[in-house]
């Protein structure tokens, strides 16, 4: 029997419960399966407690359902055996192998691949959507791409005003290369699907690891501090030592926060002006506001209601 192709294709997901569906259609041996789902879960930087479920399309039964924590010795060396067969014959998104007698019937297969969000509780989440919405995607389209940075920069820095003082005019060309690098790490490490843009679901994904780094080490990326930096630069309140609170509520209308909201958070995190608001305690602000757990705290910025 000649080999046929079997097309890998990953669909978005409307839900936020950080699953994914990939479809391939072919009817596979459970083996097979397995090794499928081995590949996907690498390719994709699934973590070792993701569930995997896999049903027929056309059959209420499932064909294969399994958990990496479950399975015997057996299952797993069968897994094992399957996966260095064909790893040299499977790709990411168009995996081709040899039918053998055992598959006959062609038809649509579905792998959900449930990637649990666990440093994001539940009273967190809308926070952080808000703070996707607020202070990325500009244009409320439900992406982030070139275009909401763009828009930003021009807020933050009008073209018009930029051409005629050249100070601005440096200082938005140093705004637009630090968002582009931001944006650009940004797709490097959340872009699942490629599409050179981001949806909330993958930024949920990459502020997950984010916020789990934070709970480790209590550090920021590199690249992800740099829509922090470029946001302070912007201002010019880099060196800074004492950034007022008429100045950082100004800072923070670019992300839409209300004066209310920000007056709150200012006086919280500068214990009611004791600490000089520098950069230093910008960073531990952001910080305190992603890992904050707590309904209507200053922290919040208000994006929790």
């Amino acid at each position: 029997m000649e080999p046929e192709a079997v097309c890998l294709e990953m669909e978005k997901m409307k839900s936020n419960d950080g699953s994914f569906m990939f479809s391939i259609d072919e009817l596979l041996k459970s083996s097979q399966i397995r090794s499928f789902v081995s590949r996907l879960k690498t390719s994709f930087n699934t973590r070792t407690d993701s569930q995997v479920i896999v049903t027929k399309c056309d059959d209420s039964t499932p064909a294969f359902t399994n958990s990496s924590n479950d399975g015997t010795d057996a299952d797993k060396d069968e897994a094992y055996k399957d996966d260095m067969a064909l790893q040299e014959i499977i790709d990411q998104e168009k995996v081709a192998h040899a039918l053998n007698d055992d598959v006959q019937t062609t038809t649509h297969i579905s792998i959900d691949l449930k990637m649990p969000r666990d440093n994001i509780p539940k009273q967190s989440l809308k926070k952080l959507q808000q703070f996707f919405t607020k202070t990325l995607d500009t244009n409320n389209d439900g992406f982030v791409n070139w275009v909401d940075f763009e828009a930003a920069i021009e807020t933050i820095i009008p073209k018009h005003d930029a051409e005629k003082n050249a100070r601005l005019k440096i200082l938005r060309k140093r705004l637009e290369q630090h968002f582009q690098k931001y944006f650009w790490d940004l797709c490097a490490v959340g872009d699942a699907n490629n599409d050179g843009q981001i949806d909330l679901d993958e930024w949920l994904d990459v502020m997950n690891d984010v916020i789990g780094g934070l709970k480790e080490k209590n550090e920021f990326p590199e690249w992800y501090e740099g829509l922090h930096k470029a946001l302070y630069r912007a201002n010019e309140f880099m060196d800074e030592r004492r950034v007022s609170k008429n100045e950082f509520a100004d800072m923070l209308v670019l992300w839409d926060i209300d004066g209310d909201s920000s007056d709150k958070a200012y006086d919280f995190i500068t214990e009611n002006g004791k600490k000089p608001m520098d950069y230093n305690l910008f960073s531990e602000f952001m910080k305190k506001f992603f890992l904050n757990e707590t309904p209507n705290h200053p922290l919040n910025l208000g994006l929790d209601k």
